[in-house]
């Protein structure tokens, strides 16, 4: 034990060690991997079976396109500079990561919106023929998402 101030004999700024960081960054590594593949099928999955193509699985396809582009696009810098506990890119690397995470994040939550919405509507008023609830009309709804968050 130390004489310093610290009453746990560890120093405030002691972070976690090499070890742990790289335990921590294999294991978002894998879940990277596993969330881009599966996300990938189940958008092959949507896409390539008819009997798949409803409302609830587009917005589903939404979340899934959302998602790899987290992982594809976010994760492998977050887990550099995780790891080696240093930014090693350039500032538009930077500003690029920071606008894809927003973006994508945003997305995410307001594609949950619209879902709980849709869902509200649908078990509210079951037996009324709603018009606009048709997958053509989700992926417009996506699209617009998609496009007002990136445009910002």
């Amino acid at each position: 034990m130390n004489n310093g101030n610290s009453s746990s004999g560890y120093d405030d700024d002691d972070g976690p060690s090499l070890h742990t960081r790289l335990v921590f960054a294999s294991a978002w590594v894998l879940i990277a991997v596993a969330g881009i593949i599966g996300n990938t099928l189940v958008i092959v999955v949507a896409i390539r079976y008819e009997k798949f193509s409803n409302v609830t699985n587009c917005f589903i396809v939404n979340l899934a396109v959302t998602d790899i582009v987290f992982l594809a696009f976010c994760m492998p810098f977050l887990v550099v500079q995780y790891t080696f506990e240093h930014w090693y890119f350039n500032q538009t690397i930077c500003k690029l990561l920071n606008f894809t995470s927003f973006v994508s994040v945003l997305v995410t939550v307001l594609t949950l919106v619209i879902m709980t919405i849709d869902r509200y509507i649908y078990v509210v008023h079951p037996f009324e023929d709603i018009k606009w609830r048709k997958p053509r009309t989700v992926f417009l709804l996506s699209l617009i998402i998609w496009l007002r968050r990136v445009r910002r």
